[in-house]
């Protein structure tokens, strides 16, 4: 920005002040976008829910506190025992604590996440028939998820329709046999890099400290067997964070899921 512009940009806001360097730092400033419910309530101001709500009426929840959000300048909220929220699609710049509004809210923009059901795919396109033999279906998701659990290497177990999927580090076929003593239905045996257990430490780990160190805050944290990664979910992340994490646990084991996204320049 030329000296000229600077100074015709803070002529224009005389009535606040400003000066050559707080313009130039607006303008640099990175901008995150979030979709989530905003809510205050008696306890605390206008905060963005990143972490989930409590489902309850009015609903509970707190996160990331908007200090310049405005309520007559949205729709759609509601208000009840002196609590009032809405769901909106925010912009503004974040501070690692709080988020400073930079346009209006507007109706939430949509997730784009797959359902559910469509996460449990199977990597098998030609998986093993049914033996004729043994249960098969919800009734033998049981015993096969026991007898999968005490195989060595155990990465992971979820169902496709009625097909088993069964992960496991090393060459899975040699786990075969054993499950077949409990399982009828068809079957795909898949190799995954990390076991279910090393996952799950991993998980835990980042809970007990390990984000914070990095400078995250973690809002939630699941393993997902399919995927064989821990995914977590934190306010914001950036690159540096990212390949620290990389760096930690090997590329690809923590699949981070920020609330708030950066806005590109």
């Amino acid at each position: 920005m030329s000296s000229r512009a600077v100074l015709l940009a803070c002529l224009a806001l005389a009535s606040t002040g400003c000066g050559s360097e707080q313009v130039r730092s607006d303008a640099a400033a990175q901008q995150h976008r979030g979709t989530a419910t905003v809510l205050e309530s008696p306890e605390h101001g206008p905060e963005l829910c990143l972490g989930g709500q409590q489902d309850s009426y009015p609903p509970q929840c707190g996160g990331v506190p908007i200090p310049n959000w405005d309520w007559d300048a949205v729709d759609d909220e509601e208000s009840a025992n002196g609590t009032t929220w809405g769901a909106y699609t925010v912009v503004g710049t974040f501070d690692g604590t709080s988020l400073t509004l930079t346009e209006p809210p507007r109706q939430p923009e949509p997730s784009g996440a797959s359902p559910v059901a469509d996460r449990f795919t199977s990597p098998c396109a030609d998986p093993e028939p049914p033996t004729g033999a043994g249960p098969r279906g919800v009734d033998g998701v049981g015993p096969a998820a026991e007898r999968a659990r005490t195989l060595p290497g155990h990465a992971g177990l979820w169902l496709t329709g009625d097909l088993l999927n069964v992960a496991s580090t090393g060459d899975p076929a040699r786990h075969r046999s054993a499950l077949r003593e409990v399982w009828g239905g068809p079957l795909c045996l898949v190799q995954h890099e990390r076991t279910l257990a090393d996952l799950k430490a991993v998980q835990e780990e980042l809970f007990d400290g390990a984000a914070a160190e990095l400078g995250l805050t973690p809002t939630f944290g699941a393993v997902d067997e399919v995927g064989n990664v821990v995914e977590l979910g934190v306010l914001a992340v950036d690159d540096a964070q990212q390949a620290a994490l990389d760096a930690r646990y090997g590329s690809g084991t923590v699949r981070v899921l920020p609330g708030l996204q950066p806005v590109p320049r």
